[in-house]
């Protein structure tokens, strides 16, 4: 290239940079944004924790097959307008949630009352879903625009310097339903955690005590060290290694080395 077409793609290497940074960072902002929310939806619309629960599990799950679905329909489709449009779409589902009992009155009539709040909380729950599901056209498109402009060479710097720790939430994100919910569900009703463990704050927060922290991790040390056979590797690992062999896995991918990159599946 001349001097001055190495300019130009050095201009417009950064603002592609830049531009998915932003934009990958706004993704974040319509979906971390639901833990902040729960104790109002609680304790002024009346929405139970097994509700919320169910919002955030259901979430993840779509957010997880998302991620590989659009990663299929991205490499086929303008990556710009596809990011773009994806979070515009995040965004009028996140304001669509902010209606849920105005959706519930204009539906069933009435402001109170069981079949009001069934209707709401399903609303709400769908939205929460729908958005777990345009979440999935953020990475993709990302990916797909940097490995066009950044050369390999200088692609793990580049996307490790201004993302990483999205990166890492985005490899955990997959996981979190399965390593992370379900072990939570599982102390929970082995009893190895009990209401002896919880103190509630002044201002409506729970947290754990020493003696749960101490029992929750405890448990967490015996989790990580039980085997199960990677279902893409098909090798025996431990739990605890888990997180670790997908993001060589990805590593991989972006590297051409594999094809596309192997969620992890676990029933």
């Amino acid at each position: 290239m001349t001097s001055e077409q190495t300019k130009r793609f050095k201009y417009w290497q950064m603002r592609t940079i830049i531009a998915t940074m932003v934009g990958y960072a706004l993704f974040y902002f319509v979906r971390k944004n639901f833990s902040l929310a729960m104790p109002g939806l609680e304790a002024d619309l009346g929405i139970s924790k097994t509700s919320l629960g169910i919002f955030l599990t259901l979430n993840g799950l779509i957010y997880g097959f998302s991620r590989f679905a659009n990663g299929i329909l991205a490499d086929r489709m303008n990556a710009r307008w596809y990011m773009a449009v994806g979070l515009a779409l995040c965004a009028l589902a996140n304001f669509a949630f902010g209606f849920g009992e105005d959706v519930s009155y204009w539906i069933t009539g009435e402001h109170s009352g069981d079949q009001f709040g069934n209707t709401m909380i399903l609303f709400m729950g769908v939205m929460w879903v729908v958005n777990g599901l345009l979440q999935g056209t953020g990475f993709p498109p990302c990916a797909r625009l940097l490995t066009h402009w950044i050369p390999p060479t200088e692609l793990a710097t580049k996307m490790s310097v201004p993302g990483r720790r999205s990166l890492a939430l985005d490899l955990m994100e997959e996981l979190r339903a399965v390593y992370a919910d379900r072990f939570v569900l599982s102390c929970i009703n082995q009893k190895l955690l009990t209401a002896k463990h919880f103190q509630k704050q002044e201002n409506g927060a729970v947290l754990l005590t020493d003696d749960g922290r101490r029992a929750f991790l405890k448990a967490w040390q015996t989790k990580k060290q039980e085997q199960i056979t990677h279902p893409f590797l098909k090798e025996k690992l431990p739990w605890g290694l888990v997180p670790y062999v997908q993001a060589l896995l990805l590593a991989r991918t972006l590297r051409g080395d594999l094809e596309l990159y192997p969620p992890f599946f676990w029933k």
